[in-house]
């Protein structure tokens, strides 16, 4: 069983789970909260629907809204269980984290660091978009961190550093 996630946020999570083996029947995911399952959800969404760099119409993708609790600052393990128990993900969801998905296909997501370090990734079509960060009305220069363990921040990420405490804006340009 493969599992994979193409965005696992605090607000949503999107992916695709199939049988390597060519079995047919659409996965059936556990969405676990703490411990708790909270809902299933079934893998039966068109691939390129979940992962639009595909042409593939394979109905093996998933998307489900997570609940309001989960942006509440504290920290929660969430989980994801293929049904027969042979793929699992887990995450921790931190808040706040922030999500970026308005019109013209543009997305993307950032996270603020101890020590006021900025990360994240954006991206139009599979496109990499230059973030401008403006900090207490000052521009901040991001630069490109491409982290290979984050599926997104390994093609679209940038990073920046930005003084504690302090009112910071994302302009995609």
């Amino acid at each position: 069983m493969i599992l994979e996630t193409a965005k696992f946020d605090s607000n949503i999570v999107i992916g695709w789970c199939y049988e390597s083996d060519g079995e047919n029947a659409p996965a059936v995911l556990e969405l676990r909260v703490d411990g708790t399952t909270i809902t299933t959800i079934t893998a039966d969404k068109p691939f390129n629907a979940v992962y639009p760099d595909s042409t593939s119409n394979k109905p093996v993708g998933f998307s489900a809204k997570l609940p309001a609790f989960l942006r509440d600052g504290q920290p929660h393990r969430v989980e994801l269980l293929e049904a027969g128990g042979r793929a699992r993900l887990s995450k921790i969801i931190e808040g706040p984290d922030s999500r970026v998905s308005i019109g013209d296909q543009i997305y993307g997501e950032y996270h603020g660091y101890e020590r006021g370090l900025v990360r994240g990734w954006l991206c139009r079509r599979g496109e990499t978009l230059k973030p401008v960060l403006t900090v207490d009305g000052q521009e901040v220069e991001c630069e490109i961190y491409l982290d290979p363990t984050h599926p997104q921040r390994g093609q679209h990420g940038f990073q920046a550093a930005i003084p504690q405490n302090s009112t910071m804006t994302l302009i995609m340009k």
